[in-house]
């Protein structure tokens, strides 16, 4: 199990990483492009002014750094009659510059210079004749500052600053989102979410948005579920309440009352039986070719002669909920069947990863202005005037809680010229069905 991590610190090292590679990456090339180039310059220059001829004597050197210093050129050389106790033994190792300047000395001197860095000098050994010279370089004087405090500042100023500018980085990421955060807090559920301000970030809009629709869904499920279990609640109560009636007045059941007894109770059963199914498809889990064999079993179970099936799942390998959309499509068929009047069409679409499945009829369809309300759980009319919406009770609510359950979407619409059509499709699809259109 991965580590869990606030996103600032996510986002931090990230960012602190980044600049430092990138800063890394600036100041070798400036280095490279801009520095190195003028610390050559400079010290071939300053060989050139130390040592004018090759094969120096050693009485011209000690001249010609007196000379330099009365003409304050600033080349910070002079001439240490004994070598300090840390510079005794002289090390290859040099500090850029140093290497610069003993390579440019060789060179013109032609003799052998031994050298040793140090934190503020460079002590070095120039052979002129039988003896030799022991010179020492005051780095500050030469270069016009000071190379440990400058190399000290350079990179506390490097790591400081990608430091401090990662934090503020994250910081300012974070802010739209912790502000998402109380948005979310504020707006109880059941409620219409106030707008959001905007963040000023596309996607963080975008994403407000979608967590304000999300929420608007979810309250949506939840009055569609209290309006479930009060629908089923209130058809399970009629039976029950003639039983009761019966049993507390003892008077001789009529063969009336068992009829009537009965359908409420076989209407109770297939209310209770249709709320078990579409409970065990939202528990069952997605399974690999399950298109193929929600096809087959609708073809096998729905044998009526008005039926056509066109289109198949064929290769289709998306891993999907096959009993939830049995179940749909099973509620969508026996629907058509119920209350239209000629043929049913059933296909399948399918492009890509996207598919869909579609059920018309030819039957009086549904209103354009009672779509919305035919979803919604025991939508009927009461007053009994709206004839075309008769059908619309616990099968199209049961659909769309199955379809949202599961990220699709059930589109209905009027046929051609008349009757229903309705769809079950991804909600990421990128189009809408064929027959939608």
């Amino acid at each position: 199990m991965r580590p869990v991590g606030s996103l600032w610190r996510f986002t931090f090292t990230r960012v602190a990483a980044s600049l430092i590679l990138l800063l890394l990456m600036m100041g070798s090339a400036g280095y490279f492009l801009v520095t190195r180039p003028a610390l050559e310059r400079h010290a071939r220059a300053l060989a050139s002014n130390l040592v004018p001829t090759p094969r120096p004597d050693c009485n011209a050197v000690r001249e010609r750094i007196a000379q330099l210093a009365l003409n304050n050129s600033g080349s910070g050389v002079r001439i240490v009659e004994t070598r300090p106790a840390d510079a005794a033994m002289p090390s290859g190792w040099l500090l850029p510059f140093d290497a610069m300047l003993i390579s440019r000395l060789r060179e013109r001197a032609q003799v052998p210079v031994e050298a040793r860095s140090a934190v503020d000098a460079l002590y070095l050994h120039l052979s002129c004749g039988a003896d030799g010279l022991e010179l020492a370089l005051d780095r500050r004087i030469a270069l016009g500052a000071a190379p440990d405090l400058a190399l000290l500042a350079w990179l506390g100023g490097f790591l400081f600053g990608a430091l401090g500018l990662a934090a503020w980085l994250s910081r300012a990421l974070n802010a739209p989102l912790r502000h998402l955060v109380s948005h979310v807090r504020a707006t109880p559920l059941g409620l219409p979410p106030e707008i959001a301000k905007s963040s000023g970030i596309a996607e963080l809009d975008q994403l407000t948005l979608e967590v304000d629709a999300l929420r608007e869904r979810s309250s949506e499920a939840v009055a569609s579920r209290t309006a479930l279990l009060m629908g089923l609640s209130h058809d399970l109560r009629n039976p029950l309440t003639r039983v009761r009636l019966i049993l507390d007045t003892v008077q001789p059941v009529m063969a009336l009352d068992i009829a009537e007894m009965k359908s409420h109770l076989i209407e109770m059963q297939e209310a209770m039986d249709e709320f078990m199914r579409a409970a065990n498809a939202m528990a069952t889990p997605p399974v690999a070719a399950g298109a193929q064999m929600v096809w087959s079993r609708l073809q096998s179970v729905f044998r009526d002669p008005r039926l056509s099936f066109s289109g198949e799942p064929g290769t289709f390998q998306t891993a999907l909920n096959s009993a939830a959309l049995l179940r749909i499509a099973s509620n969508l068929i026996d629907n058509a069947l119920r209350h239209g009047e000629g043929r049913v069409d059933i296909s399948w679409q399918q492009a890509d990863e996207n598919w869909c499945l579609c059920v018309a009829d030819e039957g009086p369809g549904i209103a354009s202005h009672n779509m919305a309300r035919a979803l919604r759980a025991f939508g009927s009319d009461p007053t009994g005037r709206d004839e075309a919406h008769q059908h619309a009770g616990v099968g199209l609510a049961l659909a769309r809680i199955l379809c949202e359950h599961n990220g699709w979407v059930l589109h209905i619409a009027s046929g051609k010229p008349r009757g229903l059509i309705a769809c079950v499709a991804p909600s990421a699809a990128p189009q809408r069905c064929k027959l939608m259109e």
